[in-house]
């Protein structure tokens, strides 16, 4: 299997973030040191166009570490023309904020606190043991996990879902009411 690895880590401040946006792939992020964020980016340029999906991860100031995969100077044309898929596996404090985008990514977060905003198009969103505001946004794709403190469903406050067409059928599971406009 042809791939290329990237690994970097960076010395950040607290209260830390981090912001990441992939086109294809999956996304894991994890508890690692205080005061760290290591990413490691792995592109199968066998199911991609190579020369065209661009990885670029840097350090934007003393607390903040962006991601991000690139298409450049292509329009997607699947099966033919289409980014290669990128797997991130992060590794942030554990009080670390997190901004994540993608279009078709599986993505994965454990046991990190602070703000949280996810915003895909497709594919599925699990999270474990997460504490902090949480918003999340998805056109297709499952939502599922626990958030600290092993509840059995993710409707407390401070957790708030938008999704396209599936909002109700949310709402009425998590609180009984298809009318309870706290979760927006």
């Amino acid at each position: 299997m042809s791939q290329e690895t990237i690994d970097k880590t960076f010395n950040v401040d607290a209260p830390a973030r981090l912001t990441l946006s992939n086109i294809r792939g999956s996304v894991e992020i994890l508890p690692g040191e205080d005061n760290i964020i290591h990413v490691t980016a792995v592109k199968h340029i066998h199911n991609g166009d190579k020369d065209r999906t661009k990885i670029a991860i840097t350090q934007i100031d003393s607390n903040h570490v962006s991601v991000k995969t690139n298409y450049r100077n292509g329009r997607i044309s699947f099966p033919t023309r289409k980014p290669c898929k990128v797997e991130y596996k992060v590794r942030v404090p554990k009080a670390c904020s997190v901004k994540l985008s993608g279009v078709s990514n599986t993505t994965a977060i454990q046991g990190v606190e602070g703000e949280m905003i996810f915003k895909t198009v497709s594919g599925p969103i699990t999270f474990e043991d997460i504490s902090g505001p949480i918003k999340i946004n998805s056109v297709s794709g499952r939502v599922s996990g626990r958030p600290h403190g092993n509840h059995r469903h993710p409707g407390l406050p401070g957790l708030k879902w938008s999704t396209l067409r599936r909002v109700r059928r949310l709402r009425r599971r998590l609180t009984g009411s298809s009318r309870d406009e706290s979760l927006l």
